[in-house]
C-alpha cells in the first residue's frame, strides 16, 4: 500500500511553488552527483552559510541529516511472493575481512541480495553496509551477526534477471560504527569492495 503524505496545513503559498520546486531539482542534482554518498557538511560550512543566508543552523543540520538518511527514508518495496533461491558465490578478501555474496532470493515484484562478512582475526562488532548495483535500487533491509561474522540483507529493484546474478556491478561499503565505551573493540577498517568491476 502506497503511504500518504498529508500535508501539516492546507495552507499553501502558490508563489513559492517555483521556488519549491527549484530546491527539488537541487536535491536531486545533489544525490545524482554524489551517486548517493553525498557525507555531511563540516560545520564551518553550516556556519558559513547560516551567516550568509540567514538560515539558523538547526534548520540547516536536519535538512543536511534528513538528505544523509535518504537510504532509509525511501519508500520501502516489501518483497511479495517469494519464487526461487538464485546461486551469486561470489567473494572477496581483504587482509583479515572475507567478503562473500551467496546468493539471491527472488520475489515476483523484488530481489534480495545477502551479503556475509567473516573475519578471524578483528571484531566485526557494529557496521554500517551499503550496497551499490548499477542500474538498480538497493535497500538494507535488516541485519545483524556476532563478533566476528555479519549478515545483511537488501531489497533490490527491478528483479534482477537469474543469469545477470553473479555478473553484476556491485559495490559494497563497510564502515565500521564501534559502540562508544568499549575500549576491546577492534572495528574492522572503512573498506570498499567492488565486484565484476573493469578499471
Amino acid at each position: 500500500m502506497k503511504r500518504r503524505w498529508d500535508p501539516p496545513t492546507e495552507y499553501y503559498d502558490e508563489q513559492l511553488k517555483s521556488i519549491d520546486e527549484s530546491i527539488v531539482s537541487s536535491i536531486a542534482a545533489r544525490q545524482r552527483q554524489s551517486h548517493g554518498k553525498p557525507g555531511f557538511p563540516k560545520v564551518a560550512y553550516l556556519e558559513k552559510w547560516s551567516e550568509q543566508y540567514g538560515v539558523p543552523v538547526p534548520i540547516l543540520h536536519q535538512t543536511f541529516n534528513t538528505l544523509f538518511h535518504w537510504p532509509e527514508l525511501r519508500e520501502r518495496v516489501e518483497p511479495d511472493r517469494y519464487e526461487r533461491f538464485v546461486p551469486v558465490m561470489l567473494a572477496q578478501q581483504q587482509e583479515n575481512l572475507l567478503v562473500t555474496v551467496p546468493y539471491l532470493r527472488q520475489y515476483n515484484n523484488c530481489s534480495v541480495l545477502a551479503v556475509h562478512l567473516e573475519s578471524t582475526h578483528l571484531i566485526v562488532g557494529p557496521v554500517r553496509i551499503t550496497l551499490d548495483i548499477t542500474g538498480y535500487e538497493c535497500t538494507s533491509s535488516g541485519g545483524g551477526g556476532s563478533r566476528g561474522y555479519w549478515h545483511q540483507e537488501y531489497v533490490v529493484t527491478p528483479v534482477i534477471p537469474d543469469d545477470q546474478a553473479a555478473t553484476l556491478d556491485m559495490t559494497i561499503h563497510i564502515e565500521p560504527r564501534p559502540r562508544p565505551g568499549s575500549p576491546e573493540a577492534q572495528p574492522i577498517p572503512q573498506t570498499t569492495i567492488r565486484f565484476n568491476q573493469r578499471g
